[in-house]
């Protein structure tokens, strides 16, 4: 499968520290072999200190625990955002709690794979009353509205504009979970290769933790494989959970099933914010297929405690 470089002066200006100073970098997009010589030379400093952790992880300020599944590894709040930001080239996420990569995991290499990145977003309460049954063609078309307005900022940074094709996976609520997932297929201008983009949010009594994994068509497979996992394995603590939610502090402004899919709330939309759960948390689409591949090389986890 042909993987596709998305090349661009405005990935080498977001770089790391590492690197040289904006200006002394003179990069045509015309010129992918230097663009990745240079991006493999940056990322590679940070490939000697990142710190992975298995086993079980717990979020303390977010009252969340989670355990990571076998095979893969967790990469603490600020070397994931460091990757995510600096590395990737996403918009700076205050909400992002960590990555989970798999076992041979490396920024510095550049074939696209998928990882799953976990935030938590402290939207308060989500209402579920009367908001579970979805009009498809409606979500579908909110979600193109809402990226249409996310392209124009994308077309700013250098990144390439993207379209929704079509639902991969319908929006599904399950009840007995409080959780929400959909996947959307996805082009990249100039490519005719389709990205999978795929969410899950489990509902807490003050927010909902989201789990946003994005690769190519061919990887759904896989990510689909590891997403039981998380659900059966992550969870709010107790009082903090969807059912200790007392229903006298109901809002009018609660969000609903179908806003945290489309990214737009009645009377907002959250594009006017760089939060990654607009537009069906389009998070780490604008640099994907230019920096990510794995390596064969072998990791020492540190053992997280719960």
């Amino acid at each position: 499968m042909t993987k596709i470089l998305l090349a661009g002066s405005a990935l080498i200006a977001s770089l790391s520290a590492y690197s040289a100073p904006i200006d002394s970098v003179q990069l045509a997009p015309t010129e992918p072999n230097q663009i990745q010589a240079i991006f493999k030379k940056q990322a590679d400093s940070l490939n000697q200190v990142l710190k992975f952790h298995s086993g079980k992880l717990r979020f303390t300020d977010q009252s969340i625990r989670m355990k990571v599944p076998d095979g893969y590894y967790f990469i603490e709040p600020d070397q994931a955002r460091y990757i995510l930001e600096n590395i990737w080239g996403n918009i700076p996420d205050e909400e992002v709690l960590g990555m989970i990569v798999r076992s041979d995991f490396a920024p510095s290499n550049i074939n696209s794979d998928y990882s799953f990145v976990i935030s938590y977003a402290p939207i308060g309460y989500v209402s579920t009353e009367t908001d579970k049954e979805f009009n498809h063609l409606d979500l579908l078309n909110d979600i193109r509205d809402q990226l249409q307005k996310a392209n124009e900022k994308r077309l700013e940074l250098g990144f390439n504009s993207l379209q929704v094709e079509n639902w991969v996976m319908v929006p599904y609520f399950d009840e007995y979970k409080k959780a929400l997932y959909w996947a959307t297929e996805l082009k990249v201008n100039g490519s005719n290769e389709s990205l999978v983009n795929y969410n899950l949010r489990l509902l807490g009594k003050n927010g909902v933790l989201k789990i946003n994994a994005v690769g190519t068509m061919d990887q759904l497979p896989a990510i689909k494989k590891v997403l039981p996992f998380f659900l059966s394995q992550s969870e709010f603590l107790e009082g903090f959970r969807y059912s200790d939610h007392a229903e006298q502090s109901s809002s009018n402004n609660n969000w609903k099933l179908s806003e945290l899919i489309s990214g737009k709330q009645q009377k907002s939309t959250l594009f006017d914010i760089p939060k990654p759960i607009a537009a069906g948390s389009l998070l780490m689409i604008g640099t994907f297929f230019f920096i990510r591949r794995f390596s064969n090389s072998k990791r020492k986890p540190v053992k997280a405690t719960a």
